[in-house]
């Protein structure tokens, strides 16, 4: 016979699991954000109509984020929580992305008026305001909007090109070039006051943009496959 412990144990471990039973933090198209219990928890799944896409963005991001966290990064990153779905620390999202650039990619070379594919001297680090045009914004700027505080700047840059040296050497080794990162940073908070400032959201080509010449014209699941075989996740039939 169960005791109400172990009845309770169960009932919960069956609302963490049953997205009906969970409580939404975040929807965005591809990706939900569930509040998993009152430790400062989230489950982050991953989403969408093909299955197969969807669990090899959570095992490539977990690969990546578990990659930083034996670097150093300090990330939002816990541990995996099923087949599409990883726990994170909960966090306030910052209202901007770090785009660091390390060669030219279509879009940078669209706005900036210069060749795409031209490899720069030194990363090119951009901030851009999560808004419909994504605006491309400066550091004055989240200053004295009072998005972060003036010395927190230097740790998430220091954060963000270190994100890159590491993540451009890890896909490196299997025949990959990166050409830019889009990372996103959220601030964790502890007995109700400002902690620290994490990298967040997720790592997988959705915001690691890749350079590969032999894979041109490939649909995104057919990218994601092929990519998911180079680094071990997926068996070559």
């Amino acid at each position: 016979m169960y005791s109400f412990k172990k009845v309770f144990i169960i009932h919960l471990v069956n609302n963490l699991l049953n997205p009906v039973f969970r409580q939404i933090a975040f929807k965005g198209s591809n990706k939900t954000l569930y509040r998993a219990d009152a430790t400062g928890e989230f489950v982050l799944s991953f989403e969408g109509e093909d299955s197969k896409l969807c669990m090899i963005r959570n095992r490539i991001s977990q690969i990546i984020f578990e990659l930083l966290s034996d670097c150093g990064v300090a990330n939002h990153y816990i541990k995996p929580h099923g087949m599409k779905e990883q726990k994170v620390v909960a966090l306030e999202m910052l209202p901007f992305f770090v785009n660091v650039v390390g060669s030219t990619t279509d879009a940078v070379a669209k706005r900036l008026m210069c060749a795409p594919g031209m490899k720069l001297k030194n990363y090119l680090v951009e901030l851009i305001l999560k808004q419909n045009d994504n605006p491309v914004v400066s550091k004055e700027h989240i200053v004295s909007f009072d998005w972060i505080k003036a010395g927190e700047w230097e740790k998430i840059e220091l954060s963000a090109r270190r994100s890159m040296d590491i993540i451009y050497s890890f896909f490196k080794a299997f025949g990959f070039t990166v050409s830019a990162v889009c990372l996103e940073f959220g601030r964790m908070y502890k007995d109700g006051l400002a902690h620290d400032i994490l990298l967040a959201d997720e790592m997988s080509l959705q915001n690691i943009q890749l350079s590969i010449d032999d894979m041109v014209g490939m649909t995104e699941i057919d990218t994601y496959v092929e990519v998911a075989k180079r680094l071990g996740i997926l068996k070559y039939e």
